[in-house]
């Protein structure tokens, strides 16, 4: 599997390992320490999937357009400050912004870090490619959930608050790793 390849399938593990250390508590957070009603708290979580399916016909708009690199770099960033702004959640509407925030980012991160990924790997590693990712993908998150039950005192806020903002990190390492994948993912004008 060309070197490219492999440094794009560690950004998306180190990314989805950041994810797995604030997927388990993401309820708990927005309900025990963000006093959020139970009810508005799944509110949130569900809107969250919600807007990234709204947002999902545009990223594919613009990757076909820009091409994956440009729009996997912008979300990265933008997947950042969600869950960098996750820390900062203090109400309702508030978590809302910040779930608008996250979803718009992650809902371009998935399909534009695919589509760079078939443009890199030769046709025969495709579905090794795929394999390998989704494998690294759910280990990052499992890995991550272990190590946040570890680090999470309950009750403490800043226990929460340090690992969203891990997670927004951990884009912002992939964000680097995908800087350096040179001579892909563009589209020319004439393309466009």
């Amino acid at each position: 599997m060309p070197f490219k390849a492999r440094v794009l399938i560690a950004g998306n593990f180190l990314s989805a390992l950041g994810n797995g250390l604030v997927f388990p508590f993401m309820f708990i957070y927005l309900n025990e320490i963000r006093g959020i009603s139970p009810a508005l708290a799944g509110f949130v979580a569900g809107y969250g999937m919600f807007a990234s399916l709204v947002f999902s016909p545009l990223h594919g708009a613009l990757i076909d357009h820009w091409g994956p690199k440009p729009i996997l770099v912008g979300s990265l960033v933008v997947s950042a400050i969600g869950y960098i702004g996750f820390a900062e959640i203090r109400s309702f509407f508030s978590a809302l912004v910040v779930l608008t925030i996250t979803s718009f980012g992650q809902s371009a991160m998935w399909p534009s870090q695919s589509a760079l990924g078939v443009e890199i790997v030769p046709s025969e590693y495709v579905t090794r490619y795929f394999g390998a990712q989704f494998a690294l993908m759910n280990l990052g998150l499992g890995l991550g959930g272990l190590i946040s039950s570890i680090l999470v005192l309950n009750g403490k806020a800043s226990s929460y608050e340090r690992l969203y903002l891990i997670d927004g990190l951990s884009f912002l390492v992939y964000f680097v790793f995908v800087i350096f994948i040179k001579d892909v993912g563009h589209r020319t004008s004439s393309e466009r």
